[in-house]
């Protein structure tokens, strides 16, 4: 007899003798054992799908999954680790491409980023989202210009405040061009007749309105004072006449610029600037201010003036000057202690050059 499946020969009962009922099982068991299920002669029954408990992942050998009528995926309650996958996390499809990044494709029950389009957008240009930042790309790594109403600014945290920039409701059209580097240090801003903004670290005087600036937004004036005291010289070297006036300055700029007089102590009695002799002579004296800059060590020399008085008469031979027709300006890089002290000696002749009841004033401008 002949089986209707896979056309085996089999023996029939009680008619079929040996040896040829065992040869027929033999070829018949043969046949059983090499089947494959697939569909066409001699193969058996295909196995259908009551028949199947998949429990581990099956390979396709790269072959395709053909005449499905739909997949139903499970959630995998995270982000999977195949490259080239399609899965569901939770409620929404996600791809992972051949780069590794997880891309969602639905999302509140609509594909993501739908509904709408961006018309024009064709290749080269482009719209994209990654890593929490999206591009708008005219061409390949060329960013495209965007015409929008007012933005919205926000941290990215959750449930960030939102910093808006909206244009004037009667603005006309103009552009804004940022610096090309944040300054230095803290700036003020300004912006050109064209748009374009810049930083500056002081405001000129040309950008102050006249009479605007009140005396509660000036600094207060820097000053030096020595202690008053009189002293005399006789000697051709130069040699310190009365005290030191020291004064720290501040920063306004390039240089630091002092000015300074010599003056009688508030409040005391005069003062003055006096050439003397015991004969009659032509005596030359000669005055000059020191100026030490302590941060750097240096000592500069300042208006040295010469005195030069004929000494004739019986009595007191002298000529006496004011003291504040000894004074003068000068500037030194940067900021920081001055030292100035008034040097003295007679250049020509004999005599004595004094410098009675008076103090180094300094002040910087």
């Amino acid at each position: 007899m002949t089986t209707p499946n896979m056309n085996l020969t089999l023996p029939t009962v009680g008619s079929t003798v040996g040896p040829t009922w065992a040869t027929q099982l033999n070829t018949a068991f043969t046949q059983v054992d090499a089947h494959t299920h697939v569909v066409g002669a001699g193969q058996g029954v295909p196995i259908s799908s009551a028949a199947l408990n998949i429990d581990a992942a099956v390979n396709w050998n790269n072959y395709s999954l053909l005449n499905a009528s739909l997949v139903s995926l499970q959630d995998q309650g995270a982000a999977v680790l195949v490259s080239g996958a399609l899965y569901r996390d939770g409620a929404n499809l996600w791809f992972k491409d051949g780069n590794g990044t997880n891309i969602q494709i639905t999302a509140s029950g609509g594909i993501v980023g739908s509904p709408g389009s961006i018309s024009g957008l064709s290749s080269p240009a482009s719209a994209t989202y990654s890593l929490g930042v999206f591009a708008w790309q005219s061409n390949a790594l060329t960013a495209a210009a965007m015409d929008c109403g007012p933005i919205l600014l926000r941290t990215t945290t959750v449930s960030s405040n939102a910093v808006t920039l909206t244009p004037a409701s009667t603005t006309t059209a103009y552009t804004l061009t940022l610096p090309a580097a944040v300054p230095a240090s803290t700036s003020f801003l300004t912006m050109s007749a064209s748009g374009d903004l810049a930083t500056q670290t002081q405001i000129s005087g040309s950008s102050l309105v006249n009479n605007t600036v009140v005396n509660s937004k000036l600094a207060p004036v820097i000053v030096g004072l020595s202690s008053s005291g009189s002293s005399s010289v006789s000697s051709s070297s130069f040699s310190t006449v009365g005290n030191t006036a020291s004064i720290t300055t501040v920063s306004r700029g390039t240089f630091s610029t002092v000015a300074y007089t010599l003056q009688a102590p508030f409040g005391g009695s005069s003062g003055s600037i006096e050439l003397t002799n015991t004969s009659d002579a032509l005596v030359t004296a000669e005055l000059r201010m020191k100026v030490l800059d302590v941060a750097t060590s240096t000592t500069y020399y300042h208006n040295k003036q010469s005195i030069i008085a004929p000494m004739i008469g019986s009595q007191g031979r002298f000529f006496r000057f004011p003291l504040s027709s000894f004074h003068g300006v000068f500037q030194l890089a940067g900021s920081g202690q001055i030292d100035l002290t008034l040097e003295a000696r007679i250049a020509g002749g004999s005599g004595t050059v004094s410098v009675y009841n008076f103090e180094i004033f300094a002040y910087q401008i």
